[in-house]
C-alpha cells in the first residue's frame, strides 16, 4: 500500500517536531527537485566540530540523514509501518584500496548497534559508504518518537565513528 502524501507528511511532520524538541534538528522535506518522495530530513547528532560551517565545507561537516516512509503489500499496511533512515559518506579516490574499504565496513557492521553500512559507487561515480536503519511501529499509531530519536543518535556514532576510521587508515597509510 502506497502512503498518500498526505499520510507521509503527517507522520514526518510529528516525528520532526519531536525530534526537534529533543534537539535533534529535523525538516520536512516536499516533493521537489531535491526529493522525489515527502522526506525527512534530519542533522545526525555529531562530535565534529560545526562551527565555521560554510558552504564550501558544509558536504563535508554536516551529517544528514533521509527518512522515507516505505510502501508497504496490503495486509502489511494493515498491521505495521517502515520508516526507512539512510545516509552516506564520501570515501576519497584512491585513499584506499576497494578491499581496505571493505574490511572497515565490514569492521564497522560489526560495531553498530542499529543499521548497517554498505559500500558501492555513488550517483557521480565517487564511492560512498551507505548506512541504513529503519524504525517500524505500529500502522494505527504514529512512530515512536524516543525509538527514532535513538535509533538517530545511533547512527550519529556510528557515523562519526566510520569517518575517524576512514580518516584514521588514510592518516596511518600516509605516514609510511
Amino acid at each position: 500500500m502506497a502512503y498518500s502524501d498526505q499520510e507521509k507528511r503527517e507522520e514526518l511532520v510529528y516525528l520532526a517536531d519531536f525530534l526537534n524538541s529533543v534537539e535533534i534538528a529535523a525538516k520536512v522535506l516536499e516533493k521537489g527537485p531535491y526529493s522525489e518522495e515527502i522526506s525527512l530530513l534530519i542533522s545526525l547528532p555529531t562530535a565534529e566540530d560545526q562551527e565555521n560551517l560554510t558552504a564550501e565545507n558544509a558536504a563535508d561537516k554536516l551529517h544528514l540523514a533521509v527518512g522515507h516512509l516505505l510502501p508497504l503489500e496490503e495486509e502489511e499496511a494493515r498491521i505495521i509501518k517502515y520508516l526507512s533512515l539512510y545516509t552516506q559518506i564520501r570515501v576519497g579516490t584512491g585513499d584506499l584500496s576497494e578491499l581496505e574499504i571493505l574490511k572497515l565496513v565490514n569492521e564497522m557492521n560489526c560495531r553498530v548497534r542499529v543499521g548497517s553500512f554498505y559500500y558501492g559507487p555513488g550517483d557521480a561515480g565517487e564511492s560512498m559508504i551507505q548506512y541504513r536503519a529503519m524504525v517500524m511501529g505500529l500502522a494505527e499509531e504514529h512512530l515512536d518518537g524516543g525509538v527514532a530519536a535513538e535509533t538517530i543518535l545511533e547512527m550519529g556514532i556510528g557515523y562519526d565513528q566510520m569517518k575517524m576510521l576512514l580518516e584514521g587508515h588514510c592518516l596511518s597509510q600516509d605516514e609510511t
